[in-house]
């Protein structure tokens, strides 16, 4: 369907196609150089030629060091630092430094083009990248009493017409 414009063109570049959310309470944490997935949501676009617009929101907790997140597309990494002269690249990255566990809120948004009319899982996953401890998603380190707060993760896929 095509926009229609007051001068009496139409369009439909930029028309939103479909929109797709998930959700993960699921708990996950891991040690230093391990990956584990915040949230990921599936979209199959209806044309190849359109952009898939991704939005995440998630809670990552962890001890005073540093974590980055990386973006995948059906199993590959896309959108990280194209930065060689590090060896931790992402599309972002966290840090705690107040000394003790904190929790830090992480939002993505990238535009994809995955070229494809086939279906496409987009996932999120964040790496502790060095220290001792762990990391953990989802919600805080403790699981009781009055450290026990809930978070949830959301990704939201919209494909957009180009």
């Amino acid at each position: 369907m095509a926009i229609y414009y007051p001068d009496g063109t139409n369009s439909n570049t930029g028309r939103q196609v479909q929109v797709v959310m998930a959700t993960d309470t699921t708990y996950r944490s891991a040690g230093e150089g391990t990956s584990i997935l915040a949230v990921q949501c599936s979209i199959t676009p209806k044309d190849n030629n359109n952009k898939i617009l991704v939005q995440t929101h998630f809670t990552c907790h962890g001890p005073a060091e540093d974590w980055i997140i990386k973006l995948q597309r059906s199993g590959s990494t896309i959108g990280s630092s194209d930065n060689g002269t590090v060896n931790r690249n992402g599309i972002v990255g966290g840090s705690s430094r107040g000394g003790g566990w904190e929790m830090k809120n992480h939002s993505l948004v990238y535009l994809d083009s995955p070229g494809t009319t086939s279906t496409v899982t987009y996932a999120v996953y964040p790496r502790f990248t060095g220290g001792s401890g762990t990391i953990g998603v989802n919600r805080t380190f403790s699981s009781t009493g009055g450290d026990s707060d809930g978070t949830r993760a959301v990704m939201v896929l919209t494909e957009v017409a180009v």
